[in-house]
């Protein structure tokens, strides 16, 4: 077909082609121009907070069709990551939940590689155009969180420049802590302080929190390398770095340069405990944090609460009966400092170094900054830990029999020893940093050898490969570190560890291995008795006539079950225990190797303690004296008459020791040591029972012991079937997560109230009781007031004893 051009129309054709091939470029670059205002992407989105440094939003990619984030994860090479199917953005209260992931499979788990890093994108449904922020939420047991993402990217505005926030810290090579600036508050010289409303050009006019008439006007001078010069005075200011720097130029100050002096060293008093917590939000859910201080002779914990402001700041104080490590929880996180009676400490922890997960267990976090008397010694303790050779415990245990890991243990013992003689040469260390190390590691040494056999224990159980599965472990295993501590030292009790080390050696298994066994046996053989009853019943009997030991070991026998009951008469004071306590320093005499010391006398302070604690009437001076002529150590003696002068309610004659004493569990209230506000809090939890008597069990699927006594209580829930008594079981979603509690349930025919707390709950009510560890039973009667908060559920005898005492009220 041939088509006929009329020249004279050329020009016209032209114009209209012309304006057809404009209309269509500026169509596509309208259509290109509505294509990009459907998607937004926002990089490196800031946050409010996440609950771990694992993961990363890198961007966010909003259109109509979809919400694409990408994320890079950070973990332990060769180690797995999972990303729940349950993963939801949540945005002005609605749920937007997880449509697909790639890189990473959903549900499954992903093997991290060799660097440690891995890029994935998430996609979920789109956002409204209005939504300004959203939370990123793993809705399953210990998720992982990134809360408050910012679609706006605002610039921030704070009180003082961005650049000056964080820890600055001296050079003097100490790696001490001068100034921390946050967004809200400061903290200098061992206080808190807020920001004045104005702040001038050069400095930062800070308003002491406790006393708002203290102002201080601080300068700055920005230096090279990071470095900035701060101080009160422009003429006269310190140069201060954000990294940590350690050398052995500087000076130690003349205060700190000496040791503790052992005949000095128990005294107490009040540690104040201030701090910021980095990395906080309210919207972590938790705002309570408990304080420990572990007191060896009483083998229990002194308990103090700690308030969080939403800022992240905190203060709290504690009694603490001597120098030593106390313990701060942070919402199921554990953290320990050294502390001396009087000391106020200022702490610096950062949330997301705390959840940082790293191959080496080695729970030391470099953010951690320590201000206060005993600051130093924390550091440097710290430091310590931080950079000596690191092995794996549970890799020995599982490879190694008993005569393997003795030879080990031993070997690796020497090693550490040197290691840290050769440390402290090099490095300039306060006496009271080296004295301290040296404890805790000829503890760590013992503690090693004292844990391989509940450790071996476990591998036999879950490890059918292993070959030798011989566990006869005989005395002489423990002896050379036993023979390595110094039982004189008193500063041992500096270490939080020793508190544990003396209750272990008190319930040492080596002991009941020796003389329980063999004499459970005997009874089994020569009597009608049953030893399925509990020791009191034994003790009982014994005692009663009912059951007579015509053997030379009858005498062994009765001293051992007396060791481990509570008799209900007089002559429990005035002979069983120190019969108990002669039979007890013989066997640690001469098959451990403990012999008159302050190592064995905090032992027996130990057993001395639980036995007054658990009478209603204290025994009379005559009768005292008899018992302490046990203890030759002053401070010892002086903590017992303390403790029983406590419970005196007043004045008592020797002729009142002729009444019978009684458990204070089963005739009367266990001293109301909570808190009003816990006591309210229990009875608010448990309002729906009242008028039962309840038996209280704190747990946690994590915990073998608390699975095992839940399910061992059926035989106290038969006898009391018919009664007015209720099982409660309380626990947290994070420590028991609702599907694995579901399962635990329903596999073992559990019968009882299971509550799951939330975490500051839980926490308060552990700070109320001192529970600093679980299982923990408490006993309350129909008002749900507390009359036994350490109910020995082991002794079921005794436990329905009780319960049928208050059902009876």
């Amino acid at each position: 077909m041939f088509v006929l051009w009329n020249t004279n129309n050329l020009p016209e054709i032209l114009m209209k082609r012309s304006s057809l091939i404009l209309l269509l470029l500026i169509s596509c670059y309208i259509m290109q121009v509505n294509a990009a205002s459907k998607e937004r992407i926002v990089k490196s989105p800031r946050y409010e907070v996440r609950t771990t440094p694992a993961l990363t939003i890198e961007s966010v990619s909003l259109s109509d069709e979809a919400t694409v984030l990408k994320l890079r994860a950070e973990y332990l090479p060769n180690w797995w990551i999972l990303i729940s199917p349950e993963t939801f953005l949540v945005a002005d209260g609605v749920e937007y939940k997880l449509i697909s992931t790639e890189g990473i499979n959903s549900g499954e788990k992903f093997f991290m590689p060799e660097s440690g890093k891995h890029n994935f994108t998430a996609t979920f449904p789109p956002l409204p155009t209005s939504v300004k922020s959203f939370d990123y939420i793993a809705k399953v047991a210990n998720g992982w969180k990134i809360l408050g993402v910012d679609l706006t990217n605002p610039i921030p505005q704070y009180p003082i420049p961005e650049e000056l926030m964080g820890n600055w810290n001296l050079m003097d090579g100490s790696g001490s802590w001068k100034l921390g600036l946050y967004k809200n508050m400061g903290i200098y010289e061992n206080r808190i302080w807020d920001y004045a409303p104005v702040q001038t050009k050069n400095t930062i006019t800070l308003v002491c929190r406790k006393d708002s008439k203290e102002v201080l006007k601080l300068h700055y001078k920005k230096g090279k390398d990071g470095i900035v010069f701060f101080g009160p005075n422009p003429k006269n200011m310190s140069a201060l770095s954000q990294e940590q720097i350690f050398n052995n130029d500087y000076t130690i100050p003349e205060e700190l340069s000496k040791d503790w002096d052992p005949n000095k060293f128990i005294r107490g008093g009040e540690v104040v405990v201030q701090g910021y917590l980095g990395s906080y939000s309210p919207k972590l859910n938790f705002s309570k944090a408990q304080l420990s201080f572990s007191n060896t002779f009483k083998s229990e914990s002194n308990a103090s609460l700690i308030n969080i402001a939403a800022d992240g700041s905190f203060t709290g104080k504690i009694e603490a009966d001597y120098p030593s490590q106390i313990e701060l929880e942070l919402n199921n996180r554990f953290v320990e400092f050294f502390a001396e009676p009087g000391d106020t400490v200022t702490l610096y922890y950062d949330l997301e170094d705390l959840n940082t997960l790293r191959s080496e267990y080695r729970f030391v976090y470099p953010e951690t900054r320590y201000m206060g008397g005993s600051a130093l010694v924390n550091i440097q303790y710290d430091r310590y830990l931080g950079e000596k050779p690191y092995y794996d415990n549970q890799y020995h245990y599982r490879t190694k029999n008993v005569e393997e890991f003795d030879e080990f243990a031993n070997k690796h013992y020497a090693d550490v020893m040197r290691y840290l003689k050769s440390y402290c040469a090099k490095n300039k260390l306060l006496p009271k940093a080296e004295h301290l190390l040296r404890i805790q590691e000829s503890i760590s040494g013992l503690d090693n050898k004292l844990s391989y056999e509940s450790q071996r224990k476990y591998w036999l159980q879950s490890d059918s490969t292993i070959q030798d599965r011989s566990l006869e472990i005989p005395l002489s295993f423990y002896r050379p570190l036993i023979d390595s501590l110094d039982i004189e030292d008193k500063c041992m009790l500096a270490s939080r560890s020793y508190y544990f080390l003396v209750n272990r050696i008190q319930y040492f298994q080596g002991y009941y291995r020796k003389i329980l066994t063999p004499n459970f046996g005997f009874i089994k053989k020569y009597t009608d008795f049953s030893v399925d009853k509990s020791l009191t019943q034994l003790a009982d009997s014994l005692r009663n006539g009912e059951l007579i030991i015509k053997d030379h070991r009858a005498p062994e026998f009765q001293r051992l079950s007396i060791f481990s009951t509570v008799v209900n008469d007089r002559d429990y004071i005035t002979y069983k225990i120190p019969s108990e306590v002669d039979a007890y320093y013989e066997f640690m005499e001469k098959d451990l190797g403990i012999g008159a010391s302050f190592f064995r006398e905090a032992i027996v302070a130990n057993v001395l303690f639980n036995k007054f604690t658990k009478l209603d009437k204290t025994p009379s001076n005559k009768t005292l004296a008899s018992v302490l002529t046990q203890i030759s150590d002053p401070d010892i003696t002086q903590f017992l008459l303390d403790v029983v002068d406590s419970q005196r309610p007043k004045a008592i004659q020797d002729s009142e020791v002729d009444n019978k004493i009684s458990m204070i569990a089963t005739e009367a209230k266990a001293k109301e040591r909570e808190s009003s506000d816990a006591s309210q809090l229990l009875k608010n939890i448990l309002k729906e029972y009242r008028n039962h008597v309840i038996v209280l069990d704190f747990w946690a699927m994590w915990c073998a012991p608390c699975k095992s006594g839940i399910k061992n209580s059926y035989q106290i829930k038969d006898a009391l079937k018919d009664k007015s008594v209720k099982f409660v079981y309380f626990t947290t979603e994070k420590d028991s997560p609702k599907d694995k509690r579901d399962a635990f349930i329903k596999e073992n025919n559990i019968e009882g109230e299971f509550i799951t707390l939330t975490d500051d709950e839980w926490t308060i009510l552990k700070a109320a009781y001192n529970i600093s560890g679980i299982p923990r039973y408490m006993l309350l009667d129909k008002d749900a007031n507390v009359v036994n908060d350490k109910l020995e559920v082991y002794n079921q005898g005794e436990v329905i004893h009780q319960i049928d005492t208050l059902l009876a009220k």
